[in-house]
């Protein structure tokens, strides 16, 4: 029996829902998570807050987004090849220094009033430079570490946190930015950054098997690996799909809750903490929930996304529009959840790295064109119709998703 017809028989019960939960270094790897991403997410909201009062328009806030994450929808699959040939947790500590310098450059500028939208884009596109090595690096770790029957509950345990820490970071970000200069939250996340190297210090961790041939010729075998499977090349595009339509749309909150709220700051806490609650909900219910295969998930998570977007379209007011972004979020994770770890099953260890740089460049390509191509639709039609689009594009997708549902797994693997 092949590797990946070993994984995609492997099912996954009950008692193995926090199974991961049982590895230490597993354990130390998520409260670094949860500290850095919280950091992460407190700056992209002072960022977004920022460039907002500036400029007042949808399409700098989308611009800003798409230039932060354009570097790592073309270069991740690069970053991931680099995962199959060095040593990841060094690779980590590289990426957590860069980080730390990239934050300090922001604070610096931003509390000696040096900071304007031209420097907020170099220094975006710099954060985006470094993403392309960290995020293929942070998803291989986790293959790393955890077995691969605990997999599964790996990556979901992960999704949680990840959506844990956008309610903790946007919500301590709030908070600084009301009490004191914005750029203080830079610095604040450059502090996040030193508890992730000196967890990574302590670990214990199997040394892991490298390929040894040329990089060109290592990312070309990648690509080839995912063209020739259709079912993981076909679950690698609906992702894209759901990043692009569904999850651009935390992109323009600011300008949502400044034009149409009136109210940058509390409306904005509110609009993000509702997708991140939302987002917490669906990790919890894809892993506690095993009446529903994949497929269903999938498919649900498209049409929640495409009725929460249109509803929130409707600007019903700040209530509502929570109740609507709470369903966004929920829909977004229970897609994006499943399918990464649905791929991840059936890939191969060597060729874990490039495919999970695969996957991580369809992230980045739809939020990147996601966000430019929203921000400048809601300057030339309007918040409302803007959204609207979105949701009938994702009623679409789900359209297609059932359509195709074959290629999408009937069973957990």
């Amino acid at each position: 029996m092949t590797e990946e017809m070993a994984g995609a028989t492997a099912r996954v019960v009950p008692s193995e829902r926090f199974s991961a939960w049982k590895s230490r270094n597993f354990r130390l790897y998520i409260y670094g998570q949860m500290v850095s991403f919280s950091g992460t997410r407190m700056q992209t909201v002072a960022l977004g807050y920022l460039i907002s009062q500036m400029t007042h328009s949808g399409a700098w806030l989308g611009l800003i987004a798409g230039v932060a994450t354009f570097p790592g929808a073309i270069f991740t699959p690069i970053g991931g090849v680099l995962m199959d040939r060095f040593d990841t947790r060094k690779v980590l500590y590289l990426t957590q220094v860069a980080g730390i310098i990239q934050a300090l450059t922001l604070g610096a500028l931003a509390l000696l009033h040096l900071l304007n939208r031209w420097e907020m884009l170099v220094l975006a596109f710099i954060s985006g430079i470094v993403t392309v090595v960290d995020a293929p690096a942070r998803r291989t770790f986790i293959m790393e570490i955890v077995e691969k029957r605990d997999l599964y509950s790996a990556n979901t345990v992960n999704t949680a946190i990840v959506h844990l820490s956008q309610l903790i970071g946007p919500t301590v970000g709030g908070i600084l930015i009301v009490l004191m200069d914005p750029g203080w939250t830079f610095i604040v996340n450059a502090a996040t950054f030193v508890p992730v190297i000196g967890i990574l210090f302590v670990m214990q961790l199997k040394r892991q098997a490298k390929v040894q041939v040329g990089i060109w010729e290592t990312l070309r075998e990648g690509i080839a690996y995912v063209y020739s499977r259709k079912q993981i090349r076909y679950l690698i595009i609906l992702y894209g799909a759901a990043t692009g339509l569904g999850y651009s749309v935390v992109s323009i909150l600011p300008g949502v809750a400044d034009t149409v709220f009136h109210s940058p700051r509390k409306a904005l806490a509110c609009l993000i903490a509702s997708v991140a609650v939302g987002a917490v909900t669906g990790a919890l219910l894809v892993m506690v929930v095993h009446e529903f295969s994949p497929r269903k998930f999938v498919i649900a998570g498209f049409l929640s996304m495409s009725v929460a977007l249109s509803t929130f379209s409707l600007g019903l007011g700040l209530p509502a529009s929570m109740v609507s972004l709470f369903f966004g979020g929920l829909g977004f994770t229970l897609v994006g959840a499943v399918l990464q770890t649905t791929i991840q099953h059936l890939v191969g260890d060597l060729m874990r790295g490039r495919v999970t740089g695969l996957i991580t460049a369809a992230l980045f390509s739809g939020i990147s064109f996601g966000s430019i191509v929203l921000g400048k639709s809601v300057d030339w039609f309007g918040v409302s119709h803007a959204l609207m689009l979105n949701g009938a594009a994702l009623f679409l997708v789900a359209s297609f998703a059932v359509w195709f549902r074959r290629d999408i797994p009937s069973q957990r693997v």
